[in-house]
């Protein structure tokens, strides 16, 4: 593990993952705002979790031919990913939750509330992506 952090090449893989992260939470924000605006009564949480599983199959997938040398089954791979993105996912949700439940941000303003949950959720896909799966 040591030896993976001291190597160069996590700074450029780092680099890609941010651009698919990039594509994929795009994908996640148009699910969400497409639930938003089509089906306003679903809940937040709801709503986060379909966008972020969505931008999850693509994120995976992007990652798996662009981003990460696979040498791992890709079913065992997705799993692992899966487990290592469930985190993700929490993290959002739980940054999601606080936000409106300490009064910074109203459920309304979901772009402002994805980007902090997104934000905190980035960092620990990456580093499980990279050190776990």
């Amino acid at each position: 593990m040591i030896a993976k952090l001291l190597d160069i090449t996590w700074f450029i893989q780092m680099r890609l993952y941010l651009l698919v992260s990039c594509l994929s939470t795009s994908i996640d924000f148009l699910v969400i705002y497409g639930l938003f605006i089509l089906m306003p009564d679903i809940n937040l949480y709801a709503q986060a979790t379909l966008g972020y599983l969505s931008g999850l199959i693509v994120h995976f997938n992007l990652s798996r031919h662009y981003v990460f040398d696979v040498k791992t089954k890709p079913i065992l791979r997705f799993f692992g990913f899966l487990v290592s993105n469930i985190l993700g996912l929490v993290i959002r949700n739980a940054t999601l939750f606080s936000l409106v439940y300490v009064g910074l941000f109203e459920k309304e303003q979901f772009i402002a509330l994805n980007s902090c949950g997104i934000a905190l959720s980035f960092i620990s896909n990456f580093f499980c992506a990279k050190f776990l799966v």
